[in-house]
């Protein structure tokens, strides 16, 4: 595959997350915002702006979170992202995996337990 192709896959890839945004902020419509937690799969620069996206929907990005934390879906990214958003009340939820088995959890749990920290 060429340098370009793939330039243009990325760019068309990193339009469609962002029109699932923007679908999902204007009609609310859960699947759009289901397709984002979904790019979290996706390599790096798509992964980067899905999540950015997510925090950016801060009370709204929340259910989808902690529906995928209970499918242990992408549990390390998503785990940073509820950091990052700040949501006190899933502290709790945050905490439980700080002793996970699996060591990349945990890692990702501490990180966001003190993201969470420094939004106070």
């Amino acid at each position: 595959m060429s340098k370009a192709f793939s330039r243009l896959t990325l760019f068309l890839e990193s339009l469609r997350i962002s029109a699932l945004f923007l679908v999902w902020r204007a009609t609310h419509l859960q699947s759009a915002g289901r397709a984002l937690i979904r790019a979290l799969e996706y390599e790096e620069p798509l992964r980067m702006l899905a999540g950015m996206l997510l925090v950016k929907s801060k009370q709204r990005a929340i259910p989808l979170l902690m529906e995928a934390i209970h499918r242990r879906y992408q549990l390390p990214i998503i785990l940073v992202i509820l950091g990052d958003i700040g949501d006190e009340p899933t502290r709790h939820k945050i905490q439980e995996f700080t002793y996970d088995p699996d060591p990349q959890v945990v890692l990702a749990a501490r990180e966001a337990m003190r993201i969470l920290e420094a939004h106070r």
